[in-house]
């Protein structure tokens, strides 16, 4: 049974990318807690050291700290860090699941963009898709300007210091929002892959290019959600806006990617370049006309039928190695 003082040892970070919400109230807890033992959790896939959190560890003296997280990446030379197990939820399946009937491209368009929280990434190329290739994609943003609470998480400014064109371009998009393919919004938070699948599964057949915009996206992270496994699901490529060198990691646990199809180095650059170099990515895909996707669809199934089935079969490697 867990002791009071146990209790009181621990304190749960909750963060997204670019901020820590309660930053305040771990600033008292390790004041409070100085010459003791303390337990960090981290719920997701948040880099503390570009988060500073270390920096702040290293003002105080603690008996010890412990660091609970599902970042596979994290690590430190002083603080014992645990990768919790439940870093592979998006990867864990039911045995039975049959997505067959959505394997399928109608060549409505192009693009999928199927979004929820306004981090920078999200915004920005959500406001490019809308302002260069509207007709060509297939958009889901569920958030909206209008509530003053939900106001305070979008990440304009950051959106602004990556891109001043790109914010520009969300200021007149945003009056657009929320967008929503189904009147009937069933996204739930806290899924698991399958639920997560299944709410948009039927959107899928509509288009032929998922834009994955993961949670995090800035230092050394790797967390990947349902938001990567789902076109894996689907059968469908992707683009991942994530964390640099997502692309590498993922295929260190056996999943396959699509640099023989188009151009993947954006993968290897810091957050700014690797988003510019998506942006051109997408400009030049627009290009491309039905008949080249419909023979590219093609050529890619191998690639598809991979990383279903190892998904499916849970045969993928739950380890990975820091490449910088």
């Amino acid at each position: 049974m867990t002791s009071i003082d146990q209790l009181k040892s621990n304190f749960v970070i909750d963060a997204i990318d670019s901020k820590i919400w309660n930053w305040d109230d771990l600033v008292k807890f390790l004041i409070d807690r100085q010459h003791q033992h303390v337990r960090l959790e981290v719920q997701e896939g948040l880099c503390l050291n570009t988060a500073g959190v270390y920096k702040l560890l290293d003002m105080f003296k603690f008996k010890s700290v412990s660091i609970s997280t599902l970042n596979m990446l994290e690590t430190h030379h002083t603080y014992k860090v645990q990768i919790h197990p439940y870093c592979f939820r998006y990867f864990t399946l039911p045995d039975q699941i049959d997505y067959s009937f959505y394997h399928t491209w109608n060549l409505n368009q192009v693009f999928g963009a199927i979004y929820a929280r306004p981090t920078w990434g999200r915004m920005g190329l959500a406001a490019h898709l809308h302002d260069r290739h509207q007709e060509k994609t297939l958009l889901n943003f569920r958030t909206s300007t209008l509530n003053s609470t939900d106001r305070k998480t979008f990440e304009l400014e950051k959106l602004f210091e990556v891109d001043a064109v790109s914010a520009q371009k969300f200021l007149n998009f945003h009056k657009c929002l929320p967008i929503l393919i189904d009147n009937n919004n069933t996204y739930t938070l806290g899924g698991t892959a399958k639920s997560h699948t299944d709410q948009v599964a039927s959107w899928y057949c509509n288009f032929l290019i998922d834009i994955v915009a993961e949670t995090f996206c800035q230092g050394r992270s790797f967390y990947p959600t349902e938001k990567t496994t789902r076109p894996m699901l689907m059968k469908k490529p992707f683009i991942a806006h994530g964390p640099k060198c997502f692309l590498i990691h993922l295929r260190q646990m056996g999943f396959r990617t699509f640099n023989d199809f188009w151009d993947e180095t954006y993968d290897g650059h810091d957050p700014e370049h690797r988003y510019h170099k998506i942006l051109q990515l997408i400009d030049h895909l627009a290009t491309l006309d039905m008949d080249q996707l419909q023979i590219m669809y093609e050529k890619m199934q191998p690639i598809l039928e991979h990383n279903y089935n190892l998904l499916v079969t849970q045969d993928y490697k739950r380890q990975v190695t820091y490449v910088d």
